[in-house]
């Protein structure tokens, strides 16, 4: 009767404990959703960006809405601790090409990043944050 009671004990216990093995979005992780605020040729502008993981690939990174570009532009990036590199690629938005490339960084347990870039040949820097 006892180790009835206490197997109950224990299982009404471990029910109630959170857990979660997987990281929630933007938690110590580049992934998720950014403000980004950029410094480029045009002028300061404010908007938000989005990092995911690339399907399949580790270390792989796609970038949507980088510079302003529009959510189905994707910019493909790779991510090597707090480092990220945007290699040369030229990215479409349909209508025009862009010749990007790039690098930055994250501090602050991944709650804000520096980048620094170029497209076309424009230099640009950005502060993003969460």
């Amino acid at each position: 009767m006892k180790r009835t009671k206490y197997g109950l004990l224990l299982i009404m216990l471990v029910g109630i404990l959170p857990v979660s093995c997987e990281m929630e979005p933007g938690e110590k992780t580049i992934y998720g959703v950014w403000t980004c605020y950029e410094n480029g040729p045009f002028g300061p502008s404010t908007f938000l960006l989005d990092i995911e993981e690339k399907p399949g690939s580790s270390g792989e990174v796609n970038i949507h809405n980088f510079s302003q570009l529009g959510a189905n532009v994707t910019v493909g990036g790779t991510v090597e601790a707090s480092n990220l590199t945007i290699p040369q690629q030229v990215v479409s938005d349909g209508s025009a090409s862009f010749h990007i490339s790039g690098s930055g960084y994250t501090s602050d347990e991944y709650h804000t990043m520096s980048w620094t870039y170029t497209i076309d040949g424009e230099n640009y820097t950005a502060s993003l944050t969460r």
